[in-house]
């Protein structure tokens, strides 16, 4: 397996920010158990963009272009994670140029969903749906730990 020989597997707590909106980006992260939230901040305003699962990964954006960190992200519960630094993710999808190219269609989606997201007020029904699967999840998992 490709991937493992340069990824190296990281947790994180509950509430824990992963990546920071703005640094330079030295890593990928893919889910392996857990949830993490994506958000901006606009005028010290958080505003979520999106829930990510286990297998769903982030911070392709920073290795793809050199561009900071496009959003935030942070662990809504708690979470292990598989982590690609960015030489090892660069000789990887340099072998593989169609897990590139999915990975860039991606990215950009994301982005543009971000920059949407910061020209329009979060609709009420974005925000209820994001707040009410983190509350589900939340739930799911206290009474797994019950």
């Amino acid at each position: 397996d490709e991937m493992c020989k340069v990824a190296s597997l990281v947790t994180a707590r509950k509430g824990e920010r992963l990546i920071r909106e703005g640094e330079l980006g030295d890593a990928l992260y893919i889910i392996h158990y857990g949830i993490a939230r994506v958000f901006t901040t606009i005028d010290n305003t958080e505003l979520n963009l999106a829930l990510l699962r286990p297998g769903d990964y982030f911070g392709e954006w920073s290795l793809l272009t050199g561009a900071p960190r496009a959003a935030s992200v942070a662990a809504v519960t708690q979470m292990e994670l598989v982590r690609l630094g960015c030489t090892e993710f660069l000789e990887f999808i340099r072998k593989f140029p169609n897990i590139q190219e999915s990975i860039d269609l991606v990215a950009h989606a994301r982005k543009s969903r971000t920059e949407h997201a910061r020209t329009r007020p979060e609709s009420e029904s974005d925000v209820q749906t994001i707040l009410a699967d983190i509350e589900t999840v939340l739930i799911a998992e206290h009474e797994v730990n019950e």
